[in-house]
């Protein structure tokens, strides 16, 4: 497991020059052929977005934002995740269904690169997922059972402010190479933009509603946990964790899980 920091490129990827330009590291992030190559990813991106949002129905926005995640940058598949409560990222949308399992596992088990990026406001880099098992025992099995081999996670953030993150899976063990690197650092910057002019209802209000309308999906979650937390009267962390120790018992996805108790067809007890 490789982390690093999201506004630099860790050495593996700073050895080449890129155009005419060599990669060096600013006050404010990578400046030279490297910053040029960012923003222009950064504006192809964001550009899809916005028109995106501003044309497509709002129920296929999402997917579509997937889908051209993993399109632009090359992977097997691309999951985006959004902190609607600035704590918890859930999945708006995954590009494939390993994708979609992957997210489910990192959202019962509370761990995996998703969760250590979003946590920690770094990249994760992991290019061989089975020589690096023993950092998320839990996850690393069932994730290299679904044909995972690399993942890597960019958390969407200004500052302090965590809004979500985007990660990446391929079949196949190996690093990004250096462009790709870049792109995806491009396009995590893209989404976090994205997210914010969504959140602000400008100068999107054609489709300022769309990502809390998809996200929204997985606000069973939070309300389940806040459920929980009121019935045993315990703090929300604690209730969270009850329900994934239970989803995790029951083998079913915590979103699963999460529905049945506020539908109220499941009624948790303490250990």
């Amino acid at each position: 497991m490789i982390p690093s920091g999201s506004r630099g490129i860790p050495a593996m990827y700073r050895s080449r020059p890129w155009g005419r330009g060599r990669h060096r590291e600013g006050r404010h992030g990578p400046v030279g052929g490297t910053a040029v190559r960012c923003s222009r990813m950064a504006e192809e991106v964001l550009s899809r977005v916005l028109a995106a949002l501003s044309s497509g129905p709002r129920d296929q926005f999402a997917q579509g934002l997937c889908d051209m995640c993993g399109e632009l940058l090359g992977v097997t598949g691309a999951t985006v995740a959004v902190a609607t409560d600035g704590a918890h990222p859930t999945s708006i949308c995954s590009s494939d269904e390993v994708g979609t399992a992957l997210a489910d596992l990192q959202a019962t088990l509370g761990q995996g690169p998703s969760v250590d990026a979003h946590r920690d406001g770094v990249a994760i880099v992991e290019p061989d997922l089975e020589s690096s098992a023993e950092r998320w025992i839990g996850f690393a099995v069932p994730a290299l059972a679904l044909g995972t081999r690399a993942l890597f996670a960019f958390p969407l953030r200004v500052g302090a402010a965590r809004l979500g993150v985007l990660t990446l899976h391929r079949d196949q063990p190996g690093l990004l190479d250096r462009e790709a690197y870049i792109d995806a650092l491009a396009t995590a910057h893209a989404l976090t933009q994205a997210i914010l002019a969504v959140q602000a209802h400008a100068p999107l209000d054609a489709g300022s509603g769309a990502l809390q309308d998809v996200a929204g999906g997985r606000a069973e979650v939070h309300q389940a946990t806040g459920m929980v937390a009121a019935r045993f009267e315990i703090g929300v962390g604690d209730a969270l964790v009850l329900l994934r120790a239970h989803a995790y018992a029951v083998d079913r996805p915590l979103l699963d899980v999460s529905r049945d108790v506020v539908d109220r067809r499941l009624h948790l007890e303490l250990p």
